[in-house]
């Protein structure tokens, strides 16, 4: 399968998450996908159109933030010939009082969608006087080879309008800018005076340039990470992700690391602290990561540090035994597990952790009595299946028992098990929950009441569990059936 494929399941909760009524869900949502589909990664065919309609919707709202990255994501998932988005980003641009910010993002938008054929479609008020320079900004954003610069065709910084500057930046850090475009200097050498302008957002966008251009790192700027303090937070954010960037820096500015963004305050410098951190590794790391796992509370940010840990596990024997040691305390087939798995694919210790799997799902048997004193079993033959017992006998500490016995003790829990569901698929079709999470949830526990394999039926149970809010009565009642399991 192609690892650059976003999963059915992947797929689902993006646009779960899209459709959600908390825009700080959304906006994550939004940026997570972008950024996948940036680096190449594809969304299923057959999902495209859902995805369509709910970045639509999203992008005709009133949260500017929003609407600005469901066009960032539409011009991703759209083609030319999807006519509810191209109308949509038509409409957004041709408003009078359409954000600047949004405009660049709709022409950019058609510029994709329509590879440079049709660009000109937008219909932009005369009164926003559009910089014909930001419109080829725009285009170059989608061209496969960075253009050369025709004749005196240069950017002059100083006097440009701040949204031409900030499209230049971006380009910039996507590498689609030629070289010497704000000069006759290298442009590595003039995002550093970029980086000194009064105006936040300017700055802001500089730093972030830095960031993502693969050719330029915390040096090219004249931002020190050491006057953080008095940066603006939207600037704090990106100088630390900057910092993090390479090994050297988080080595040279260590202290705003871990003493300044582990324990910050803010949940977003945590959050791209983490993210900054997955794939790098320094030898006095390891105490404060872990020291981090524990005092932090945001979920997203406790899958990127385990995802770092178990990355680095055959560097550090402190990241080895931490995951040892916790492994199977997460929740079967949950996020934390796969996450760590996933970090340790191809090493030795993956193997011991599917082995730590393989015994606790062997302690599935232990759960039920064969005989009257309740003793350990010792199956002499192998006629004997999880959940599917054959009809010939076998001995039970050297003693021969009917199966029949068995098959009532397993049946009657599954008769159980299967009224369980069906209470909590009651439960659920009455509860307000949202209409795309009811039908996932729904189609999970329909799926688990016809699983003969334990499991991957205690799977989808728990698949369920991580849709359903912590203390609802449908929680309680599933995590009550997966103790019967």
């Amino acid at each position: 399968m192609n690892n650059l494929l976003i999963s059915d399941v992947e797929s689902e909760i993006f646009i779960y998450d899209i459709n959600s009524r908390k825009p700080y869900i959304i906006k994550r949502s939004l940026q997570k996908l972008e950024m996948r589909l940036r680096l190449g990664c594809i969304f299923p065919t057959r999902k495209k159109n859902i995805l369509i309609s709910s970045l639509v919707a999203k992008a005709s709202g009133t949260d500017k933030k929003i609407i600005r990255w469901a066009i960032n994501v539409l011009a991703f998932i759209a083609s030319y010939k999807d006519e509810e988005a191209i109308a949509c980003i038509e409409k957004i641009s041709s408003a009078v009082d359409v954000d600047p910010d949004i405009l660049i993002s709709c022409i950019s938008a058609i510029c994709r969608i329509t590879n440079n054929r049709n660009s000109n479609i937008l219909k932009i008020p005369l009164e926003m006087n559009i910089d014909p320079k930001l419109i080829e900004l725009c285009r170059w954003q989608s061209v496969r080879s960075i253009p050369e610069i025709q004749g005196d065709n240069k950017l002059n910084y100083e006097e440009c309008a701040d949204s031409t500057l900030k499209t230049a930046l971006i380009n910039l850090g996507m590498g689609k800018l030629p070289e010497n475009y704000f000069s006759q200097y290298k442009n590595s050498d003039m995002i550093g005076e970029i980086s000194t302008s009064e105006n936040r957002i300017i700055k802001q966008y500089s730093i972030w340039a830095a960031l993502e251009n693969k050719d330029l790192e915390i040096y090219n700027i004249k931002v020190s990470p050491n006057s953080i303090d008095s940066l603006d937070d939207s600037v704090k954010i990106w100088i630390v992700r900057l910092v993090c960037k390479h090994q050297k820096t988080i080595n040279t500015f260590y202290d705003i690391v871990a003493g300044y963004a582990m324990v910050s305050e803010s949940d977003d410098m945590r959050l791209n602290l983490s993210i900054g951190l997955i794939n790098k590794f320094i030898e006095k790391m390891p105490h404060d990561m872990i020291r981090w796992y524990h005092n932090e509370s945001i979920s997203e940010i406790l899958l990127n540090i385990l995802k770092h840990i178990s990355l680095f596990h055959n560097t550090s024997p402190l990241y080895n035994d931490f995951i040892i040691s916790n492994f199977l305390s997460y929740k079967e087939n949950s996020l934390e597990r796969e996450t760590i798995l996933s970090g340790c694919t191809g090493t030795p210790l993956w193997s011991t952790l599917r082995a730590q799997e393989v015994r606790e799902a062997e302690g599935f048997l232990k759960q039920f009595s064969f005989s009257e004193s309740d003793k350990p079993m010792t199956i002499n033959n192998n006629n004997f299946s999880h959940l599917n017992i054959q009809t010939g006998s076998f001995s039970v500490n050297g003693t021969a028992v009917n199966s029949a016995e068995v098959d009532n003790k397993m049946q009657n829990n599954i008769d159980k098990i299967s009224e369980a569901l069906d209470s909590s698929k009651k439960d659920i079709e009455a509860s307000e929950l949202e209409g795309d999470k009811k039908e996932m949830i729904l189609k999970n526990i329909d799926e688990a009441k016809k699983e003969n394999n334990t499991e991957r039926r205690i799977g989808l149970i728990k698949k369920s569990l991580e849709l359903l809010p912590t203390a609802s009565t449908a929680a309680t009642a599933l995590t009550n059936i997966i103790s019967m399991l």
